[in-house]
């Protein structure tokens, strides 16, 4: 049995604890100190992504909160040399704008948008898994 270390902190609320809001910059203050830990024994930072269904963010607040907070995941990944674990829900384009916007050339999808125009693009940018 094989055990991998992958570090990041999902957008669903959820999952990170903060039920009545999406995740922000704040909740991943943490992330840097443990990637100076174990950056070297992970294999990618993630699963992090976009979720912009209608329950989680119904306006532009909450969707830039998550979109900044996988822009520092972004910055991290860069820094640590690890790629990206990615996620989308309702957000593929979001998605794919902020990855062309970051410059990000390496990343494999969790959850894939199931539009075939944008799951193309996408492919340019990353390895997609499905």
């Amino acid at each position: 049995m094989i055990f991998v270390l992958v570090l990041g902190w999902d957008s669903n609320p959820i999952q990170t604890g903060t039920p009545d809001r999406p995740l922000s910059v704040e909740d991943i203050a943490w992330l840097p100190e443990w990637l100076d830990k174990y950056a070297s024994s992970a294999i990618c930072l993630g699963e992090c992504g976009l979720d912009f269904s209608r329950w989680l963010c119904p306006t532009s607040v909450e969707r830039d909160m998550q979109r900044n907070a996988l822009v520092k995941q972004i910055e991290l990944s860069k820094k640590y040399d690890l790629p990206l674990n990615l996620h989308s829900r309702s957000a593929g384009k979001p998605l794919l704008d902020v990855l062309r916007q970051n410059c990000v050339t390496g990343a494999l999808f969790m959850r894939l948008m199931a539009e075939k125009r944008r799951s193309s693009r996408g492919s340019k940018m990353v390895t997609i898994f499905r």
